[in-house]
């Protein structure tokens, strides 16, 4: 039943207030109702996830790159993998704290709960690891 309200509310709640709000602004992802982490396809679906939703967060720095490693819970990863479904062939924006923080295409479904941001230096990975373990505020 819980899955079905969220999927509801995701369905019609979500795109309403983001027409009506032009986009979702977000304080503090320590507050449960704030999404700290939001997926949104080029045909206008999302997803909002807040830092309950996530089980771990790992920066990784190696010589090429960091990442930020993202743990789903088992809920929020069957959110994710419908989402990412879905969305295969989409172009996909992803926002921490309301703010874009990487885009580009999704090719295959991801049902596995674990998912790789790359892309940052150093300073601005441990950022997103520490909003998305709620121990940080927005930016």
């Amino acid at each position: 039943m819980k899955h079905l309200c969220r999927s509801l509310w995701l369905k019609y709640t979500l795109p309403i207030s983001i027409f009506v709000l032009g986009t979702i602004v977000s304080a503090i992802a320590q507050n449960s109702t704030t999404y700290a982490l939001e997926f949104s396809s080029q045909t206008g679906k999302h997803l909002a996830l807040n830092v309950d939703e996530i089980v771990d967060v790992q920066v990784r720095v190696d010589q090429e790159f960091e990442q930020v490693l993202v743990v789903l819970t088992d809920a929020a990863r069957v959110l994710f993998g419908e989402f990412s479904t879905e969305n295969v062939g989409q172009r996909i924006t992803v926002r921490v704290c309301g703010d874009e923080i990487w885009q580009g295409g999704l090719l295959t479904p991801m049902w596995g709960g674990r998912l790789p941001l790359f892309g940052y230096d150093a300073d601005e990975a441990q950022r997103i690891g520490d909003i998305l373990m709620g121990s940080r505020e927005c930016w």
